[in-house]
């Protein structure tokens, strides 16, 4: 086994490397419940050792090193690291800028990560910080755009879409494509079978919404809890075969055959607002008048359901507590939702504040619990501790659903979270020993930075930028050669 620490330098880049090891890092290590239509969006670093047992500072610990950026490298701040001047006082909503570009998003949930650290789970404060082997790979990949993109790989990941920025983004991104391309063979599929043209093939698809009423002193845990079980229990009824259905279910009589759901949550004036949207897969098309109907017996049963598991002080009333359109917009929609869940910036402007009508999501309650808002803090820390364990997409286990859904897209066998979060991604530029990524990550900013730097100038422009910052330690093998000179003095 090649031993890293004590022959390779703090930055190697990765053709200077032996054949095995190279070939070792590349293997791979709109609508409401209610109908109303959404609004569109708009000290010198050198020689620090390891930490003992990879602990990190306090969070808010005193004289911590900033990045210095020269004139020609950039004119402004760091982006994702607003400076004092935008930060808001203690209690309200922090300013933040307004991302436009995939680089600037990912610098706004890095920054997210790194100072909100501490309000997350302890696995979570690990992720992308602590180490999993002896160096860290930074790896260069191309996009879903073609755009050249860095990452990095050996570290400590996660894989929780509920309180992690950087995980969330990456899981639902990944999740988003796949149900993208479900959908497009279930379209197609239907087409052939029923003989009609793909366009009107839309109308096998609906858009279901359930919600229940609510405020602002119930509890996120139990409700949303609740609305599992109603959840479960509705769907029993739909599935149930009956007499009066001349022994069939109400499933086979409408031709369902499953759903996918996913679960949004927010938080505003009238407390937590957790909600479902589900898309409906039918195998037949429907749309106006039918789907009026559907709609209407669909509502009674889901308020009885509702009444039953959360009591009648839930209980939404017929015009808003389900909502069922057809399925124009509502795959597209369902998609935009797993990457708005995980994207701070585009939820941003529902709600200027907590009290607004629309309600924050939880990535908006931790961005605002950053600049200051107690509030938001014990509310996200609710909301993750709450939402452990729940997945992105939640599909319909009746007849082997998912797996008829993949079939119909090519997909191979389902990735977890975690094996998506270690995925491999692209090809290993340069190591960073322990002592410089150590280094690194005491850098506000740091991590996100260097990124930026490897996909516009490259490997050289990186191990320049880490020098001039004086962020690149030593390697072993460095310190043992000044220690035997130093020896040979006496």
């Amino acid at each position: 086994m090649f031993d890293f620490a004590a022959n390779m330098p703090a930055f190697a880049p990765l053709g200077a490397l032996p054949a095995q090891l190279r070939a070792d890092s590349n293997s791979g290590n709109d609508v409401n419940a209610g109908g109303r239509k959404r609004p569109k969006n708009r000290e010198n670093l050198a020689g620090l050792g390891k930490i003992a047992n990879y602990s990190d500072r306090a969070p808010n610990q005193p004289n911590k090193p900033t990045l210095r950026t020269s004139p020609a490298e950039n004119t402004g701040n760091l982006i994702g690291a607003p400076s004092r001047a935008t930060v808001a006082p203690t209690g309200a909503p922090e300013l933040r800028p307004k991302p436009e570009t995939a680089r600037a998003r990912r610098a706004e949930l890095w920054r997210l990560k790194e100072r909100g650290r501490h309000l997350m789970p302890l696995r979570t404060q690990k992720c992308m910080r602590m180490r999993v082997q002896d160096h860290v790979e930074v790896a260069v990949y191309q996009d879903a755009k073609g755009n050249q993109a860095a990452c990095y790989r050996g570290l400590v990941t996660c894989a929780n879409g509920n309180a992690c920025p950087v995980c969330a983004q990456r899981i639902r991104t990944a999740r988003a494509l796949e149900l993208a391309d479900q959908l497009e063979g279930w379209r197609t599929h239907r087409a052939e079978v029923l003989g009609i043209v793909a366009k009107k093939a839309k109308d096998t698809l609906s858009l279901l919404t359930l919600t229940c009423r609510h405020s602002f002193e119930h509890r996120f845990d139990p409700m949303l809890k609740g609305l599992q079980h109603a959840q479960s229990r509705f769907w029993d009824r739909i599935n149930r075969p009956t007499k009066k259905n001349g022994g069939q279910s109400l499933a086979e009589v409408w031709g369902l055959a499953g759903y996918v759901r996913a679960t949004e949550t927010t938080a505003g004036a009238n407390g937590w607002h957790p909600h479902a949207h589900i898309l409906l897969f039918w195998d037949r098309p429907h749309r106006g008048t039918e789907l009026l109907e559907l709609r209407k017996l669909m509502a009674s049963i889901w308020r009885e359901c509702v009444r039953k598991y959360l009591g009648r002080e839930h209980e939404p009333s017929m015009e808003n507590g389900l909502d069922l359109r057809c399925g124009s917009n509502a795959a597209r929609y369902v998609q935009k939702l797993a990457f708005e869940l995980s994207d701070p910036v585009t939820k941003r402007g529902r709600s200027k504040y907590l009290g607004g009508p629309k309600g924050k999501t939880p990535f908006e309650l931790l961005s605002d619990a950053i600049g200051g808002d107690e509030q938001s803090a014990g509310l996200f820390r609710e909301f993750w501790k709450g939402s452990k364990g729940a997945r992105i997409f939640e599909y319909s286990r009746r007849g082997g659903f998912k797996e008829r859904l993949r079939e119909l897209a090519g997909q191979n066998a389902e990735q977890s979270d975690q094996e998506i979060m270690k995925g491999d991604r692209g090809i290993t530029e340069f190591l960073l020993t322990d002592n410089t990524w150590d280094n690194l990550k005491r850098v506000e900013g740091g991590p996100v930075k260097l990124l930026e730097i490897v996909e516009s100038r490259g490997a050289a422009g990186a191990e320049a930028w880490l020098r001039r910052e004086k962020i690149l330690a030593r390697s072993a093998a460095e310190v043992a050669e000044s220690r035997e000179e130093i020896l040979s003095w006496f």
